[in-house]
């Protein structure tokens, strides 16, 4: 059972959390069965220790245990519900979406974006330029991997071009002012997002129309450039967060009709 090896790695605070996860998806359908706080607590605990055990296996990433651990992670943070009005709940949507691809969970990461398009569609796009552009690159995201139909597609399209517009716009008014940013670690984060937002495009760019031919050297520059500048902003979440997405990228890439004719 995949969840045994999320119990095995934490025997002491983690015995019988595989019970829990699928009471968990039974209180989801089921009236007559509810979760405590007490459990959603111990779900929460099990959650963080599961993504800190993801980390240590990161280099190992074709084995069946990480994919075991991502396949839990998914399966307890779609239970564990995190405000909109958080201000980690787009860090908490990137990992879960990474987390169910690399578990080659796909289906079922689609199917949890779709049910919760509603509240992902209301979020609001501040004009603070952070959290514009991570909200910005989330959107463009969910678009690309729900992919439905058409409009899916088109809305995808739309969110890439308002992005690369936003980023024109960036780099004409704030990266000459980066060096002079009375906040530096404010203005880390800034470039840290503008890169990834790039990514955001390159992938956009290879899954709609196949270019560019190779995506994968591009998504690793504009990232790497991504995670310096948020250590240097000293924003771990972030950081991580741009982890995580590489891997996703890459494998959304590999798994193109695109990069297998190639």
């Amino acid at each position: 059972m995949k969840y045994n090896h999320l119990e095995q790695a934490y025997p002491d605070m983690l015995t019988g959390i595989g019970a829990l996860i699928q009471k968990g998806k039974l209180s989801s359908r089921f009236e007559s069965v509810e979760l405590t706080q007490d459990d959603i607590n111990h779900l929460e605990k099990a959650k963080e220790l599961c993504e800190l055990k993801i980390i240590e296996l990161w280099d190992d990433r074709d084995s069946q245990k990480f994919k075991a651990l991502c396949a839990s992670y998914f399966d307890i943070a779609s239970q564990v519900l995190i405000s909109t009005e958080s201000e980690y709940y787009i860090y908490e949507q990137f990992k879960l979406i990474a987390f169910g691809y690399l578990a080659e969970h796909w289906h079922f990461v689609r199917h949890y974006l779709k049910s919760t398009a509603e509240q992902i569609e209301n979020l609001g796009v501040e004009n603070d330029w952070n959290k514009r552009l991570l909200t910005l690159c989330f959107k463009a995201l969910v678009g690309l991997v729900v992919k439905e139909n058409w409009k899916d597609i088109d809305q995808s399209v739309q969110l890439i071009n308002q992005l690369r517009d936003e980023q024109n716009d960036f780099e004409s008014n704030f990266l000459d002012q980066v060096n002079k940013e009375s906040r530096p670690y404010g203005a880390a984060e800034l470039v840290a997002l503008y890169h990834f937002a790039k990514s955001i495009d390159v992938l956009g760019s290879y899954l709609i129309d196949g270019r560019p031919v190779e995506p994968e050297t591009q998504l690793h520059y504009h990232l790497n450039l991504s995670r310096e500048f948020a250590q240097k902003s000293r924003n771990i979440s972030l950081e991580l967060m741009f982890q995580f997405f590489e891997a996703l990228a890459v494998k959304m890439v590999r798994n193109t009709i695109c990069y297998t004719t190639n």
